[in-house]
């Protein structure tokens, strides 16, 4: 039975020291675009949108099994497979709620158990990404799928402004 769902972000928590679109952006050789790309964003003067569209860019004719061999060395936190199964043990759902490209959710599901992820999708022609944005999304959408997902696993009474028993603050 779900009692809850406990999302975790992406970039700037379980990893922890980088980005995930810089770590793959070093591959892939756009690390410097995409970097410059990040520090405009943080400081409001790019939205995310933009950065998408730049970093999508530097994607174009890699292979997903490629890439998705190159999160094998994303830097991650200590913890996150007890933390997972600690979730469970509990009734709670291990959710990531990011802004991490699409690969980067459905490889941290596959190595972790999470039980889905969110984020914006690369286009895929031929087999290759083709350095297009399938889909776009912000930080509007992942709340709206943070609130989706509470929904369909059972809903929840506590509001924004109420907190649920045994919140912990960060």
């Amino acid at each position: 039975m779900i009692r809850g769902v406990v999302y975790f972000d992406v970039d700037g928590t379980l990893v922890p020291e980088t980005s995930s679109s810089q770590h793959l952006a070093r591959m892939m050789g756009h690390a410097e675009s995409v970097r410059e790309a990040e520090a405009r964003y943080a400081a409001g003067a790019a939205s995310n949108h933009e950065v998408a569209v730049l970093d999508a860019r530097g994607w174009a004719r890699w292979p997903p099994a490629s890439v998705r061999r190159s999160l094998a060395s994303l830097p991650l936190v200590d913890g996150i497979a007890e933390t997972d199964s600690w979730c469970r043990r509990y009734g709670l759902a291990p959710v990531l709620a990011t802004l991490a490209w699409d690969p980067v959710g459905a490889y941290l599901c596959d190595r972790f158990g999470f039980d889905r992820a969110c984020g914006p999708r690369l286009e895929v022609v031929g087999g290759r990404y083709s350095g297009q944005v399938a889909e776009h999304f912000d930080e509007e959408r992942k709340r709206d799928f943070a609130v989706n997902v509470a929904a369909e696993l059972g809903g929840t009474e506590w509001g924004p402004t109420r907190k649920a028993p045994g919140y912990l603050s960060t």
